[in-house]
């Protein structure tokens, strides 16, 4: 159908939530079950030199491995 149409497609991956401060006009958050995982396995989410987790950014390094049911982030 796209091509039939002309249109062209773009494909975006987000591992972060979106919006949900202050004068954000949108809130989508991190899925409800990836959230559930972030429980048990706070190691999923992305962490400063600090030590301070950001709950609201997936880390780099489930990329590659197989902590979301049993799949990578980018599967």
């Amino acid at each position: 159908m796209i091509r039939e149409l002309k249109l062209k497609l773009q494909v975006l991956m987000s591992f972060h939530e979106c919006g949900g401060n202050v004068g954000d006009d949108v809130s989508i958050p991190l899925s409800h079950w990836v959230t559930e995982i972030g429980r048990s396995n706070p190691d999923i989410y992305f962490t400063d030199r600090a030590g301070r987790r950001n709950t609201e950014c997936l880390s780099w390094g489930i990329d590659k491995e197989r902590v979301l049911q049993g799949q990578t982030a980018v599967e």
